[in-house]
């Protein structure tokens, strides 16, 4: 293999390293978080991390994949491109911080707004979260997933002594926002050993492109997130915080895999970017061989565990928990397929990024958060928490699969997937012949 392709497959590797580290840490820790809370309690901080990550998602302005991409065409920019994506970053976590939190005041009571406002703090040391975009483009993901091992590890650690200390609940919401600023802390140090912020510095000419391109980017990535919780946000607020914890068991056991995608997709695609570039003038088809690769791997991997899950979530969740959250078992065996449409979903904004198809694509997001909200009023209102599994599994598979039919460009996307997901069924439907045979 090539020199670049050895430095794509590490960097590669080590984002899949902590991705597999906060995985494991980060299930073993929420499992005894929720014991120790009840489902009430445990809902009320998971009501708080939902409010945070909406928030995360609008402060950056789904910013980081256009960095990357004007990084690698004009790197001769790059002090400028990263200054300005800062300074802009600063100002909208801020904001984004200030509207949130009177979004939480108004939709909580008194005794949970604390805890949610303190874990939606967390959104003001996101700007430098402009430093790990950095290392993504140098593609040193090692320095990223030290900054994030170490800042998941120590949150991990204070949240245990608080059960042990038996300490009440606003402390664990401050264990929460203790991830956030080791993070950021350590991505700082790991930057400043090496480089220096001197060539940073603001552009109004950036600034204004940005912002030219970023309302579509901000509609796409904030739909992405309400689609992806808008299920729990109605639990929450037709059923209330018990509710909405017993489903938070089921759906946090199914979104720890979602790193995968997130890390294969976030590693390859500068590679992808290059092979485009590259499939212009020479190769033609190399990046989609590329992509196909890609979706198959996922989907293999997604089939394979939601087999595996659909017939023992009962177990999983009777050894895990309590009986308090008996009833996430089968809420936890329809959520888990979800994840097979997720890593199509990632992928594919990927792609529409690459090929420029960023109003399509923002298109696609606000019908997906529409189907999903409709799906969801009405099957948590007729079925509870069994509807809202139902009801995001639906609008997941309609948002990244067959929402792909009724466009020409994405057709191709479309044929890709059914690919992938033919192809691990006929490997187990040709393993078990030869077998039974």
């Amino acid at each position: 293999p090539s020199e670049g392709m050895v430095k794509y497959l590490k960097n590669t590797l080590w984002l899949f390293s902590e991705r597999f580290v906060t995985m494991l840490i980060g299930i073993g820790v929420s499992i005894a978080v929720a014991r120790y809370l009840k489902p009430y309690n445990y809902g009320v901080i998971q009501y708080g991390f939902i409010l945070y990550t909406i928030a995360v998602n609008i402060g950056t302005l789904g910013l980081d994949d256009l960095i990357i991409r004007e990084t690698i065409n004009r790197p001769e920019k790059e002090g400028a491109i990263l200054g300005t994506a800062l300074y802009i970053r600063i100002i909208t976590c801020f904001i984004t911080f200030i509207g949130i939190s009177t979004f939480a005041f108004s939709t909580t009571e008194q005794n949970s707004f604390v805890p949610a406002v303190i874990i939606i703090g967390g959104i003001l040391f996101q700007p430098m979260s402009i430093v790990a975009v950095y290392f993504q483009i140098k593609v040193q993901g090692r320095l990223r997933a030290i900054a994030v091992i170490i800042g998941y590890s120590t949150a991990a650690a204070v949240k245990i002594i608080f059960i042990l200390i038996q300490a009440p609940l606003v402390y664990f919401a401050f264990a929460f926002v203790t991830d956030t600023i080791i993070t950021m802390l350590f991505l700082f140090i790991l930057y400043i050993r090496d480089n220096s912020f001197k060539s940073w510095h603001f552009d109004k000419k950036i600034a204004s492109y940005f912002f030219k391109l970023c309302w579509p980017l901000v509609i796409i990535v904030v739909c992405s997130v309400l689609y992806g919780k808008i299920d729990m946000l109605l639990v929450k607020n037709m059923l209330g915080e018990k509710e909405l914890g017993i489903y938070s068991v089921a759906v946090r056991l199914t979104e720890v895999w979602y790193h995968i995608p997130v890390a294969m997709s976030v590693s390859l695609f500068p590679a992808m970017l290059k092979a485009k570039s590259l499939a212009n003038k020479e190769v033609g088809i190399e990046y989609a061989i590329r992509m196909e690769k890609t979706f198959r791997l996922l989907a293999t991997g997604s089939i394979l565990l939601g087999i595996f899950v659909t017939f023992t979530s009962q177990y999983i969740i009777n050894i895990l928990y309590n009986q308090d959250y008996a009833a996430a078992g089968p809420c936890l065996a329809i959520i888990i397929w979800c994840l097979l449409f997720v890593s199509f979903n990632t992928v594919s904004l990927k792609w529409l990024m690459m090929e420029n198809e960023i109003i399509l694509s923002s298109y696609r997001s606000i019908i997906g958060v529409g189907v999903s909200f409709i799906l969801n009023y009405f099957l948590i209102k007729y079925y509870g928490i069994k509807g809202a599994a139902w009801a995001t599994l639906l609008s997941y598979a309609f948002l990244a699969y067959f929402i792909d039919l009724f466009s020409k460009k994405t057709l191709p996307l479309f044929i890709m997937k059914t690919n992938s997901i033919v192809f691990p069924i006929q490997f187990i439907y040709r393993y078990l012949k030869s077998n039974i045979n």
